[in-house]
């Protein structure tokens, strides 16, 4: 316990590093944000990938979770780049390749109930008890 309270004393007492970029003006710092996301996009127009250095950042033991995770990522860099206004002819291009990945995996296999079987159990008794209590009002009646 005291060397846990030393260690959080002495990462506290060093100089934290400046995680800003004075150098660098919002313009050229958005600039640099939508060329990584240009950069780092997969070749199918997806981004996002279950390869990590550090495999516990993305958790997924349901089946089908990694192409899920990988369906939500794509989808919040295609938002970040469409309401960019710096997003340029490149950030166009990778919004119509990511728009076509996200179509192409949208009906095909990413439906509600193969996505989560305790959604559908949740979705199939939500139902059962609202028949359940229409037809008690009808029998009341």
């Amino acid at each position: 316990m005291i060397a846990a309270l030393a260690l959080v004393l002495a990462q506290a007492a060093a100089p934290a590093a400046d995680p800003t970029r004075p150098d660098l003006t919002v313009d050229q710092l958005v600039d640099e944000a939508v060329r990584w996301l240009v950069e780092n996009q997969n070749r199918d127009g997806s981004w996002g990938s279950h390869h990590s250095p550090r495999p516990i950042e993305v958790p997924a033991s349901v089946p089908g979770s990694q192409e899920a995770f990988r369906v939500a990522t794509t989808a919040l860099c295609v938002s970040a780049l469409q309401e960019c206004p710096r997003a340029g002819d490149a950030g166009a291009v990778a919004v119509e390749r990511a728009t076509d990945f996200l179509l192409a995996h949208w009906n095909d296999r990413w439906y509600f109930p193969a996505f989560n079987l305790a959604d559908s159990a949740i979705t199939v008794g939500a139902v059962l008890l609202i028949a359940d209590e229409l037809i008690r009002v009808r029998r009341s009646e």
